[in-house]
């Protein structure tokens, strides 16, 4: 059994950088940042219920893997196979009910990345505590520094990573309109198939690393080309989320928006310079009632960027009137 001194430090030390990654997704969506209670129950279902299920399901399965032959059989049927797919599942399955039961917070494929992101460090929190608890519990102590480094440095990114991508695909099936709107459910199941051969190959290359170092070279060189690769998508999504708000904000000008509004909507950089003058000037309320007032703008830029892709709602209409109105005011 281990000690109470074990399980809080192996739960301290994974839920810190856990929490450090998550606070940097969340400011990667710059433009239109998505509900703080939504990132916690996404956070929540990657650390409690998501791996719970992932648990349950690998150990029900472990019985006709461990009737193969050899361990390497062993080894690449359950990590390299049951694993990355009863995971991904689970994780994915929280992006599906959040896209289904609030379905209007998902505009874009960064908002995917940011939801599918949270989950994952959620999940990789929760796993990383229990490895610790596990190696504390063996007697590992003198390890304990390496196999930190390697799981929250190293590794540290890769099941945000995998949830990423099925978010990317659950972002895209929101955004896409034309011909392609009507397949737009190919996008998460695409997303998932890709998450899965990411984590497949991760896997695989950790259980031949004991006898071929170059399979470890493979496992680091997927995931972090991998991350690399949302980077440039993240980077991407901006300059659309930049895009979408200066067409949809500059009808407003004149009447709804000042045209140093409009300039400071469209351009990050102004915004941040100016919440940091309005703080300097008249203190954290006065920099938050800002921060509120731009968040409106981009509301509304955002709102008749989907009125513009689904057609006209009485709904749609209605939030529009209301977030302009609340900006005259």
């Amino acid at each position: 059994v281990p000690s109470p001194g074990a399980i809080l430090l192996s739960l301290v030390v994974a839920f810190i950088p856990a929490l450090g990654y998550t606070l940097l997704v969340w400011w990667l969506d710059r433009y239109e940042r998505e509900p703080f209670r939504l990132l916690v129950i996404a956070f929540f279902w990657g650390a409690v219920p998501a791996i719970a299920l992932a648990i349950l399901l690998e150990y029900r399965l472990g019985d006709p893997f461990a009737a193969l032959e050899t361990v390497l059989l062993r080894e690449f049927g359950m990590d390299s196979l049951a694993v990355p797919v009863l995971e991904e599942l689970t994780k994915g399955l929280a992006l599906l009910l959040l896209f289904l039961l609030v379905r209007n917070e998902f505009d874009t494929v960064l908002d995917g990345i940011v939801y599918g992101a949270v989950i994952g460090f959620g999940f990789a929190m929760t796993e990383n505590a229990l490895y610790f608890i596990d190696l504390l519990r063996r007697g590992g102590a003198d390890q304990f520094t390496n196999v930190v480094m390697l799981r929250l440095l190293l590794f540290g990114l890769n099941h945000a990573f995998y949830s990423a991508i099925v978010g990317a695909g659950f972002g895209l099936a929101a955004e896409v309109t034309g011909p392609l709107r009507r397949w737009r459910w190919l996008f998460p199941l695409l997303g998932l198939l890709l998450a899965i051969a990411f984590h497949s190959v991760h896997n695989l290359g950790m259980a031949l690393a004991a006898t071929n170092r170059a399979a470890l070279l493979i496992a680091i060189l997927a995931n972090w080309g991998g991350v690399f690769l949302l980077v440039v998508i993240v980077l991407l999504a901006w300059e659309e989320e930049r895009q979408w708000i200066a067409i949809e904000l500059w009808p407003e000008v004149g009447t709804t928006l000042t045209p140093e509004e409009y300039a400071t909507a469209t351009s990050y950089g102004q915004r941040l310079g100016l919440w940091v003058s309005v703080w300097r000037q008249g203190g954290w309320r006065q920099a938050q009632r800002s921060s509120r007032h731009h968040s409106l703008i981009t509301e509304l830029a955002f709102l008749k960027h989907r009125l513009r892709n689904t057609g006209p709602t009485p709904k749609l209409e209605a939030q529009i009137d209301q977030v302009r109105s609340q900006l005259q005011t």
